[in-house]
């Protein structure tokens, strides 16, 4: 295409007639370098960057063109004459064309500098080169030099060391409201009758108004398929006939694929699943029973999180996502249950359920992460204090406690503030030292939940944190403090100043992508204030970890159990100095809260 293009304008291009004739051929011209520069613009860069000699062949192409043209109408001659203007209409077209030939160059010269790092990493140019500001990190870990040698002399500042990394500014994904409930509607009346759930306005209410104040997309989730060179993303879609967004009547979630560069792709299917993306997750949904408390209140899936699994077919590495969320079920008396649905397999709903054991009020905040030497289960971190592991069938759902004192009257007693937040990524093997190689390594994202922090009523953060599995054990080996990435989060009231609101929510939802190549880079995808879904992109991650493992050591089961603890209590220790800091940087005020928010019994 491209080289019919360029022949065209050759063709085209002859030497002119005097006269009209002249303005016909530039016309002509024209047209040709309109068709060459569509061609070269609607190119999909990650599909075709790859291929240098492909940019190579439309650059040769059209130098030869840009020349042939500045040579035949001397636009040289035009533009640096002294002292004269532009006489004619054919010589301001001539000036144009040229302007517009020189700008062609410069981007098509500019997408084939982007191709030699489209084809290498999974973050895009734009990416690598964005502005970056720095954040500190405060961390605690048992392999820092300074650790106490006994528990008992234990204090927090013992294992404490501060590093620096890098981020962007916060991106925010674009969405649709009007498409998910157009989609919504026709589903409702196919083959998803749960869906008629969404529609209970009263006749006459306005569609605009109803999306702006009973519609909500949030709590993003998403991760890279480098078998299908995509990003799939998950996230949750809140409709409340109430019009309070704490109140949901039905939840929902959304499915969509992006390419390299973050542009989302409609009509597209992976592998031999027969979705075609956008879609809505078709969810078992259970009606909600009909009682006072209950009726049309809390259905439908929340918090989704998605993690990728690996595993052979035939010899071949396959990937798939699996979509985890918690969700009410008439089967447990309307208890909240984890799920998990393989949208790209079967697409049946799982429920999660611990063996021999009866079914909680409340199950919620599992952190998902795979083990490449059991591919038939997906993991969680159940608890972060004490750190509790619970493996899961990809069948049957079944889950047995791996890591953690057992179960009892007190399980829930001693979660602790940490809970989970972003899908567990694995760390390499080769960029471990050698001392560390007879274990496996986790990093993750959780968050906490802290009261009173200066004007804020409360408060919810990240804390980056690794986990590692030995033979027979599981041992939390870093936890950070609070951290939020430069992020001013949005108040819970968008018509309130932070202070006035309250509440500041900040909640990691995946680790997207862990690209750790030479210019190293992680996009972590979170939401604020249950209202948005926004990316940002983070440098130094990885020599962050080798900096905190570097010093690694082998110890006793027992003694991990202790430490695992104490990092836990660490994690939550600088909440105070947290939020001094953060007030003086962000402009608090630092009196305590007048109003606390109406929350959601299921919030955290």
């Amino acid at each position: 295409m491209h080289a019919c293009a360029a022949c065209q304008l050759k063709a085209n291009c002859k030497k002119p007639a005097r006269g009209a004739q002249i303005h016909v051929a530039k016309s002509f011209c024209s047209q040709s370098f309109s068709s060459l520069f569509r061609s070269m613009t609607s190119i999909d860069l990650d599909t075709w960057g790859a291929d240098v000699l492909q940019y190579g062949v439309l650059i040769v192409l059209l130098s030869l063109c840009s020349a042939f043209f500045f040579f035949y109408f001397r636009v040289w001659h035009l533009v640096t004459r002294e002292k004269q203007v532009v006489k004619s209409k054919s010589q301001l077209l001539t000036v144009v064309i040229a302007a517009l030939i020189v700008c062609l160059n410069l981007q098509l010269w500019y997408r084939f500098s982007e191709s030699f790092h489209s084809s290498d990493t999974i973050a895009n140019y734009s990416v690598l080169h964005a502005k970056l500001t720095s954040f500190n990190v405060t961390g605690y870990s048992f392999a820092e030099a300074n650790s106490p040698k006994q528990i008992k002399d234990f204090q927090c500042d013992s294992v404490k060391f501060t590093d620096t990394l890098f981020v962007t500014e916060p991106t925010p994904f674009s969405s649709s409201l009007k498409r998910i409930r157009d989609e919504l509607s026709r589903i409702a009346q196919d083959d998803y009758p749960i869906a008629e759930n969404c529609f209970l306005d009263k006749e006459g209410e306005d569609e605009k108004s109803i999306l702006a104040h009973k519609w909500f997309h949030f709590c993003g989730s998403s991760v890279w398929l480098e078998k299908y060179q995509v990003h799939f993303m998950v996230s949750r879609v809140l409709y409340t006939h109430r019009g309070t967004r704490n109140k949901p009547t039905i939840n929902m979630i959304y499915m969509q694929v992006f390419d390299k560069n973050w542009v989302e792709q409609f009509d597209v299917k992976l592998g031999d699943s027969d979705t075609a993306f956008p879609s809505i997750l078709k969810v078992d949904i259970d009606q909600s029973p009909n009682t006072a408390k209950h009726r049309l209140a809390l259905m439908g899936p929340e918090d989704p999180r998605v993690s990728v699994r690996e595993f052979y077919k035939d010899g071949e590495l396959q990937q798939e996502p699996v979509v985890i969320f918690n969700m009410r079920s008439t089967k447990i008396k309307w208890f909240r249950a984890m799920h998990m649905c393989r949208p790209l397999s079967d697409g049946k709903t799982v429920r999660l359920s611990l063996r021999d054991r009866a079914p909680e009020f409340r199950e919620k905040n599992w952190a998902p992460f795979f083990d490449k030497n059991d591919p038939k289960k997906v993991f969680f971190v159940y608890n972060f204090n004490p750190l509790r592991i619970i493996g899961c069938s990809l069948d049957k759902g079944i889950c047995d406690k791996l890591a953690g004192p057992e179960f009892g009257e007190d399980s829930k007693e001693h979660v602790g503030s940490l809970r989970g937040g972003t899908n567990l990524v694995p760390i390499p093997s080769e960029v471990l030292p050698e001392s560390l190689q007879n274990r496996m390594y986790w990093f993750g994202i959780a968050r906490s939940h802290s009261s009173q922090c200066g004007c804020l009523g409360e408060i919810y953060r990240p804390h980056l944190f690794i986990i590692s599995k030995g033979e027979n054990d599981y041992a939390m080996d870093y936890i950070s403090s609070l951290v939020d990435f430069n992020i001013r989060t949005e108040p819970w009231n968008p018509s309130k100043s932070i202070c006035d609101d309250g509440k500041s929510v900040l909640i990691p939802n995946s680790i997207s992508y862990w690209d750790v190549g030479d210019e190293e880079r992680m996009g972590i995808v979170f939401s604020e204030a249950d209202r948005t879904n926004k990316i940002i992109h983070v440098n130094g991650m990885m020599k962050h970890v080798l900096n905190v493992l570097n010093n690694g050591r082998n110890v006793e089961t027992d003694e991990r159990k202790k430490e695992n603890a104490l990092l836990g209590r660490c994690s939550t220790s600088k909440v105070a100095e947290y939020c001094e800091s953060t007030a003086k940087k962000q402009h608090w005020n630092m009196e305590p809260p007048k109003n606390l928010h109406e929350v959601d019994d299921d919030f955290d």
